[in-house]
């Protein structure tokens, strides 16, 4: 069936304006979009230029990368001497910088557990950044036993690992070294800004037009590579000609998926390993929640219950999503069937000239009848389990 959802926000909203955006117009029509979901796609929906530069996977500018090393300590390389953290429509910098203690030698005992052998605690490595945490101890000489000392590992003087089985199911490593260490004390400020003016007011070489490439002809749309999901799938491409950006059709009807992501027992195209795991009915019916304002289907509404009521209850949205349906069988038989570019166009004028529509105030009847019986089911379950709780608490009152 397909089903609306916040990760297609931005492929929706470039799918629906074939003409071209402007990166003006894209921010403004972003700024109107009012999403519930919790995973982070609204903070670079409403955080202007910097989320722009996110959801369309700008590329940094060489400058940038070539500035940024400075920040970076090489020496100590688990501590950069400067970072940038965006935090619920404000910004934290925080500037860094070390004192070096001295050197002596410490005893680092640790524990790890792993339900996978080979990812067991190997010990530390020269250079690693260690410290005190809850499965580790550490035994400085006293003149160097301090909260605020990190230990910065020279040379591996002495290691020990034991392993043991764990309930057959986990393995449990005992790690026991001896470091050669520098003892450093990091001192860190924290700088608060809230909003991307003054941040870049304080650190011009924060602004998106310095970090990243605006003169970049073609990239990714969001959600390539978001919220951790690394697939191998391929995601929907964007490119630029003059001041518009355009979403990459050619690419996108030979991505697009015939088997929808939010779908059951739905037929699976052999190639959706090349295929993005959204279908166009996904791509429509999110289009449709922005158009109709219906913000609480970009959620986690794709995951749970039906989308029935979304769908019949408005004729534009059953239109459309009549077409989607159309397209994506006609995908799929073209696929199968190997028809040519040609051969595709003639088809689908011909079936779309042909279409037959649901009649649409008949649906509605059937809809309003199928929702009235589902509400019947409810009622008497809950009528039931309303019984069932009582006849319990009197058993439990009157036990003989």
């Amino acid at each position: 069936m397909g089903a609306p959802t916040d990760m297609l926000v931005v492929v929706a909203t470039m799918y629906d304006n074939p003409q071209g955006l402007t990166k003006e117009e894209i921010l403004d029509k972003f700024s109107k979009i009012k999403l519930r979901s919790p995973l982070g796609i609204e903070d670079y929906l409403k955080s202007g230029l910097h989320g722009f530069t996110q959801l369309f996977n700008l590329e940094h500018t060489r400058k940038y990368l070539e500035n940024r090393k400075k920040y970076w300590n090489e020496e100590y390389k688990y501590f950069s001497k400067r970072s940038i953290i965006l935090l619920n429509h404000f910004y934290e910098v925080i500037e860094t910088s070390h004192e070096s203690i001295g050197k002596t030698e410490i005893q680092y005992e640790s524990v790890d557990s792993s339900s996978f052998e080979d990812n067991l605690f190997k010990g530390n490595e020269v250079g690693r950044h260690v410290y005190q945490g809850d499965f580790t101890e550490i035994k400085a000489p006293k003149e160097f036993e301090n909260p605020k000392y990190s230990y910065i590992v020279r040379k591996i003087l002495n290691k020990k690992i034991e392993e043991e089985e764990d309930d057959g199911f986990s393995f449990i490593a005992k790690v026991n070294e001896t470091l050669e260490v520098e003892v450093v004390k990091f001192n860190s400020k924290i700088f608060k800004f809230n909003s991307p003016g003054e941040l870049w007011k304080a650190y011009p070489e924060y602004h998106p037009e310095n970090t990243h490439n605006f003169n970049q002809e073609t990239g990714f749309l969001y959600p390539h590579q978001a919220y951790g999901i690394y697939s191998k799938n391929p995601s929907f491409k964007w490119i630029k000609k003059g001041d518009k950006y355009f979403l990459d059709f050619e690419h996108f009807s030979k991505i697009i998926s015939t088997n929808s992501y939010f779908g059951k027992n739905n037929w699976k195209h052999p190639g959706q390993k090349e295929k993005s795991k959204y279908s166009l009915t996904d791509v429509v019916l999110t289009s449709e929640a922005i158009r109709r304002k219906n913000w609480k289907k970009l959620g986690y509404n794709a995951f749970f219950g039906t989308n029935k009521n979304f769908i019949y209850k408005n004729e534009n949205t059953l239109r459309r999503y009549e077409r989607a349906v159309l397209e994506m069988e006609l995908y799929a038989e073209a696929q199968k069937k190997g028809w040519t570019n040609s051969e595709f166009l003639r088809e689908y004028h011909f079936r779309i000239a042909h279409m037959n529509q649901v009649p649409y105030e008949e649906i509605k009847k059937i809809l309003k009848q199928e929702n009235k019986m589902i509400g019947i089911k409810k009622r008497k379950f809950t009528i039931r389990k309303k019984k069932e709780q009582e006849k319990q608490k009197d058993e439990q009152e009157f036990p003989f």
